[in-house]
């Protein structure tokens, strides 16, 4: 949490309002969930707002945007205008502030919302077509993962082979038929894509 305070005007003279930053909090959640984000006051004369860098979300408890997962809704400590997203998705990650006047002074506060989820895996194989002994292929493991992974394993017939992004084979045989596996694991869970191999025989002739 970081607190700082900034100062517009020399000397408040009763008419003029002081701008003060409050709280910066960060928040984890994971995609669709849902999460109240806490406005963090206890005396305001002014109707709180919120919004999303710079852009109006709501005043009072009237939300503007026309999303129906949003939602001004009461607090555990009784504040009445804390914001409800639901069903979160990707592009709901920003830093959404809460704004409100108390005592001449403009306050206002401030969430980051970060998003986590299980790793998304798919595993390609290059070149695409069908695989004679004797060619080279290359297992492309591709992931989308937030947090970062902490590991990345490889498995042939559930034997582990590599703990890498990628998996090459030189000279493949129909030994090295069956089917390969990536997992990716991070601290939210895992994820996991297959692809089965068949090597064609190639023949000498007599």
């Amino acid at each position: 949490m970081v607190k700082g305070i900034t100062v517009f005007i020399a000397a408040n003279d009763g008419n003029t309002c002081v701008k003060k930053n409050g709280t910066i909090t960060n928040v984890f959640s994971s995609i669709g969930s849902t999460i109240v984000l806490e406005c963090h006051m206890h005396n305001y004369d002014s109707v709180p707002s919120w919004s999303r860098q710079g852009v109006a979300l709501s005043g009072g408890n009237i939300i503007y945007k026309s999303d129906n997962r949003l939602k001004i809704v009461e607090g555990l400590q009784g504040n009445r205008f804390n914001l409800q997203i639901s069903n979160l998705i990707k592009a709901d990650e920003d830093k959404y502030c809460c704004d409100y006047t108390y005592r001449y002074t403009s306050i206002e506060n401030c969430t980051h919302l970060y998003l986590v989820d299980s790793p998304k895996v798919k595993v390609n194989k290059i070149p695409s077509s069908d695989l004679n002994e004797f060619d080279h292929v290359k297992l492309a493991c591709v992931y989308e993962s937030n947090p970062a992974p902490r590991t990345i394993t490889w498995t042939h017939n559930d034997i582990i082979v590599k703990r890498d992004g990628e998996y090459n084979i030189a000279h493949i045989s129909r030994r090295d038929n069956g089917v390969y596996q990536c997992k990716v694991e991070n601290s939210i869970g895992f994820g996991v894509d297959e692809i089965k191999l068949s090597v064609h025989c190639k023949c000498l002739p007599f």
